[in-house]
C-alpha cells in the first residue's frame, strides 16, 4: 500500500503550500502520470490571480512536454461548493463539541500533573525536615561524619 501511495505522490510533499488563492495548492495529483501538480498564477490586465494546475510530470525527469494543465477557477468553485455543503451547522456543532471534550481532557491532565508536582514537593520537603531532625545543624560546634560511621567534632 505504501508503494501505491508513493506512486501517486502522496509522500512527496515536503513544504507547506505557498501564498495564493488556489484552494488545492500542493494537493492535486495528475491523473495521467501520478506526479504532484503545481500551481501557476496568471493575471489579466490588473485583474485577480487566475490559478492553473500544471503537471510537469515526465518533463522534469525525461524532458518530455507538459503532461497536462487545467485552469483552476472552475475546480476551485466546485471544491468551494463541496466545502460549503460539508460544513453544516450540525457538523460545526459536532466539531465544537469534540474540541470542548479534547480541551476538558487536556485541562484534567494538567490538573493531575499539577497535583503530582505538589505531592512530590511535599514529599521532598518532608524528607528534608526528617533529615534535619536526625542531624540538626549547630552553630557552636560543626560536626562531620567520621569514616567509621561515628559522629564527632571537627579536630
Amino acid at each position: 500500500m505504501q508503494a501505491g501511495r508513493k506512486d501517486l505522490g502522496w509522500e512527496r510533499r515536503q513544504a507547506p503550500p505557498r501564498e495564493g488563492p488556489a484552494l488545492l495548492q500542493g494537493r492535486v495529483v495528475c491523473g495521467l502520470c501520478g506526479a504532484r501538480m503545481y500551481v501557476q498564477y496568471t493575471t489579466r490586465r490588473h485583474g485577480p490571480l487566475l490559478p492553473t494546475y500544471v503537471c510537469a510530470g515526465r518533463g522534469k525527469l525525461f524532458g518530455d512536454p507538459l503532461c497536462q494543465s487545467i485552469l483552476g477557477t472552475e475546480i476551485d468553485v466546485a471544491i468551494g461548493q463541496l466545502l460549503v455543503e460539508a460544513v453544516t451547522p450540525m457538523a460545526l456543532e459536532l466539531a465544537l463539541a469534540v474540541q470542548q471534550e479534547v480541551q476538558a481532557r487536556l485541562d484534567e491532565a494538567d490538573r493531575v500533573r499539577h497535583r503530582q508536582v505538589e505531592r512530590a514537593q511535599y514529599e521532598a520537603d518532608h524528607a528534608r525536615y526528617r533529615y534535619m531532625q536526625v542531624d540538626p545543624p549547630t552553630d557552636s560546634s560543626p560536626t562531620r561524619w567520621r569514616p567509621t560511621g561515628t559522629r564527632g567534632s571537627v579536630p
